[in-house]
C-alpha cells in the first residue's frame, strides 16, 4: 500500500480491512439545511444502532468504510469515533458540502470564496472537523442535476485546491450526469484523475458512453446505491459489467449509500437501507456468478478501495 488512510482514530495502514466501502452513511440529517428540527437521538441510542448494524457487516467481512456526509447534513464526528472503536470498523470521516439541488446550500458554502473554503477543508483533514480533533479523510463534493451552477463549480475548485494541498482522496456525487464535467474542472485545477472517485455511476442518459469517458481518464467510478429499491441487482451488475468488460475494472469500487439514522426529506428515497454487509455476502457472488472475473470482483470491495482512500 503506497500510503496510509485517515480514520476517525488515526491514520492507518488499510490492507488488513478486509472488505472495505467506499461510499456510506452512518447519520443523514437534512435538518439544519432546511431550517426544519434536526435529527433527535440519545447518543448511546443512536452509537448503539450504528454499532449493532456495523457489528453485522463486521461479520461479514467488512473492516472499513468512507463516510462521506458532508458538513451540515448529519456528520457527527464523536458518533463515528464511538462507533468505529466499538465496532472495530475503520470509518473514514469526509470534508466538503453538498449541492444545492436538493436543499438549499450551507451558509457557509454560500458565504466562503474558493480560498476560504480551501482553507476549511484543509483544516478539516490536518486538524479536525469542525471544532474537534478528529481529521477528516476524504472529500466529499455534489454537484445536481444537467449543469453546474457556479456554486458548485466554486465547491469543485476548492475541493481541487484542498486536494493538491493535503493529496486526500475525492469523492465526488453526481445526480445522473456530470462526469465530464467535474473532471474537466478538477484537471483545470491540477488534479489526476486517479484521485476521484465518481459516485452513483451508471443511470440517466447515455450513462455508459459517460461512464467509459470517465475511466479512460483515469477516474475510479463507485458502483452504489446497491440494495436500494430503484437499483436492482441485474441493473447493478450490468453498470460493472460495462466497465470490466472494458478493461476498468481496477478503477470500480461498490458501495450501497446506506444509513443508519435519517431525517427527511424521506420522501426523495424513503428510509434507506442499512444492512452493510450486503455486498461481500450476496452482491459480489452474483457479480461473479454474472461472469466478472472472480480477482476481480472482489478487488473491487478490497485493494481498489483500500488504494484509493490510503493517500496519506
Amino acid at each position: 500500500m503506497a500510503g496510509l488512510a485517515r480514520t476517525v482514530l488515526g491514520d492507518v495502514d488499510p490492507s488488513g480491512w478486509g472488505v472495505t466501502l467506499v461510499h456510506e452513511h452512518l447519520v443523514v440529517d437534512w435538518g439544519e439545511l432546511q431550517g426544519k428540527p434536526k435529527l433527535r437521538f440519545g447518543f448511546e441510542e443512536g452509537v448503539g444502532r450504528i454499532v449493532e448494524r456495523l457489528a453485522a457487516a463486521r461479520a461479514d467481512g467488512v473492516g472499513g468504510l468512507g463516510e462521506c456526509t458532508p458538513i451540515g447534513t448529519g456528520r457527527y464526528a464523536d458518533v463515528m469515533v464511538e462507533a468505529s472503536r466499538r465496532s472495530g470498523v475503520a470509518i473514514v470521516g469526509a470534508t466538503g458540502f453538498f449541492h444545492e439541488g436538493w436543499t438549499p446550500m450551507h451558509p457557509l458554502a454560500k458565504a466562503l470564496d474558493v480560498d476560504a473554503l480551501t482553507d476549511v477543508y484543509v483544516r478539516e483533514i490536518t486538524e479536525g472537523m469542525g471544532a474537534t480533533t478528529v481529521r477528516a479523510g476524504l472529500i466529499k463534493c455534489a454537484t445536481g442535476e444537467g449543469s453546474i451552477p457556479v456554486a458548485e463549480e466554486k465547491l469543485l475548485r476548492a475541493t481541487a485546491c484542498a486536494h493538491r494541498a493535503t493529496n486526500a482522496p475525492i469523492v465526488a456525487h453526481i445526480t445522473e450526469s456530470m462526469e465530464k464535467e467535474q473532471l474537466d474542472i478538477f484537471e483545470s485545477e491540477g488534479v489526476d484523475p486517479s484521485a476521484v472517485c465518481i459516485s452513483h455511476v451508471g443511470s440517466g442518459e447515455r450513462w455508459q458512453e459517460r461512464l467509459l469517458g470517465a475511466l479512460r481518464r483515469g477516474a475510479n467510478v463507485s458502483v452504489d446505491m446497491i440494495t436500494y429499491d430503484f437499483a436492482p441487482d441485474e441493473e447493478r451488475i450490468g453498470v460493472v459489467r460495462v466497465a470490466a468488460d472494458a478493461g476498468f475494472a481496477g478503477q470500480v469500487m461498490l458501495a450501497h449509500d446506506a444509513l443508519v439514522l435519517q431525517s427527511g426529506p424521506e420522501q426523495m428515497f424513503g428510509i434507506g437501507p442499512s444492512d452493510f454487509g450486503y455486498i461481500p455476502r450476496v452482491f459480489v457472488p452474483r457479480l461473479i456468478a454474472a461472469g466478472v472475473d472472480a480477482a476481480a470482483a472482489w478487488a473491487m470491495v478490497r485493494e481498489n478501495a483500500q488504494r484509493f482512500l490510503a493517500r496519506f
